[in-house]
């Protein structure tokens, strides 16, 4: 019985250890998906074509207008 106990408490730390790896997965794409979406709010607010864009030109991030 310990055995079998030993068994399924590995199949439980695999399961979570899969859980906790996918979710690190989803949560980085969430960020680079959220990253992307400010910086095309970020251009759409300048009003100039990204070509216009300084390298290294910080835009504020005002959303609210």
């Amino acid at each position: 019985m310990h055995a079998e106990r030993s068994v399924s408490s590995s199949v439980v730390i695999e399961r979570a250890l899969a859980a906790v790896e996918k979710s690190k997965e989803r949560r980085e794409r969430w960020e680079r998906e959220k990253k992307s979406r400010f910086e095309r709010i970020q251009i759409a607010n300048t009003r100039q074509p990204v070509a216009a864009l300084k390298p290294g030109r910080q835009l504020s991030l005002r959303l609210d207008g």
